[in-house]
C-alpha cells in the first residue's frame, strides 16, 4: 500500500484463479483498492491478465499503476503491433496508456520472471527479467537475469545489463533505489538461495551471498522478497 499526500491509502495486488493445482500468470488479475484508514479496503477496479503491480504517486500528484501484462504474450510470439489491444479494465476507472514488449532484442532472446519497478532517484522505470541471452553478458554465457531502464513514458533509455546467471524461480523487491534479489540456486551439494543487493544508480552489486537451506525440509521454490518494518523478509 502507499499513503497518498492528500490522505488515505491505495493498494495494488494480484489475485489468481486456480485451475486444479495450476495457476498461470495469464489467470491472474490486478486489483486496485482504496482505504481511508489502512485497515478497511474497497475494490476500485480490476485489470484482467495482469500481474506484479506497483503504484507510485509522482511529484505532480498523479498516480501511476504499472504491471506485467500477460493478455498479449500468452497467445502471441510476434512483436506488439502499433494498435495492440488494450487490457480489460473493469470498471473503467483507470486510463490505459501503453504496453511495451521488452524482449526479443539483439541481446536477449527470451524473458521471463518479469518485474517492473519505479526508481525515484532517476524518475525512471526498470524491468528485470530472466532468460536466454543472444551473446555472453555480465559474466553469463547463454542465460541470465537482466534489466532494462525506461523513461516515465516507457521509452528505452539504452541502459541495460545482466546481473546474475541464475535463471530459476526468483523474487525481488525495490526499496528506494536499492534492489534486493533472491533466486533458487545450488552450491556444490547444497540447495539454497542466491541473494543479491544492488545499487540501481550504477547496478553495482553491494552484497552477493549464498544462503543454504535445510533441504528438503525447507523448500527452495518460488522465493518471495518483501520489505516489512525496515527489514528484508
Amino acid at each position: 500500500p502507499i499513503r497518498l499526500r492528500s490522505g488515505g491509502y491505495l493498494m495494488a495486488y494480484n489475485t489468481g484463479l486456480r485451475s486444479g493445482s495450476i495457476s498461470t500468470p495469464w489467470e491472474h488479475n490486478t486489483v486496485v483498492a482504496s482505504s481511508a484508514d489502512g485497515l478497511n479496503w474497497q475494490t476500485m477496479t480490476t485489470i484482467q491478465h495482469a500481474n506484479m503491480p506497483g503504484l507510485v504517486e509522482i511529484e505532480d500528484g498523479s498516480l501511476l499503476l504499472y504491471y506485467v501484462d500477460f493478455s498479449y504474450a500468452e497467445t502471441n510470439t510476434t512483436p506488439l503491433p502499433p494498435d495492440n489491444p488494450q487490457p480489460t479494465i473493469s470498471p473503467a476507472l483507470l486510463k490505459f496508456i501503453q504496453t511495451i514488449q521488452v524482449t526479443q532484442d539483439s541481446q536477449h532472446l527470451t524473458g521471463g520472471f518479469s518485474r517492473i519497478f519505479y526508481l525515484p532517484a532517476t524518475d525512471r522505470f526498470v524491468v528485470t527479467f530472466g532468460g536466454n541471452l543472444a551473446q555472453p553478458a555480465g559474466g553469463c554465457l547463454d542465460r541470465g537475469f537482466s534489466y532494462k531502464v525506461y523513461t516515465m513514458d516507457l521509452q528505452e533509455t539504452g541502459e541495460t545489463g545482466t546481473f546474475a546467471c541464475d535463471v530459476a524461480d526468483a523474487g525481488s523487491v525495490m526499496v528506494d533505489n536499492t534492489y534486493y534479489f533472491a533466486a533458487m540456486a545450488k552450491q556444490g551439494d547444497e540447495t539454497g538461495w542466491h541473494l543479491l543487493r544492488i545499487d540501481t544508480a550504477d547496478w553495482k552489486v553491494l552484497t552477493d551471498l549464498f544462503y543454504p537451506l535445510d533441504y528438503p525440509r525447507e523448500g527452495e521454490g518460488d522465493p518471495m522478497v518483501a520489505f516489512v518494518n525496515g527489514q528484508i523478509d
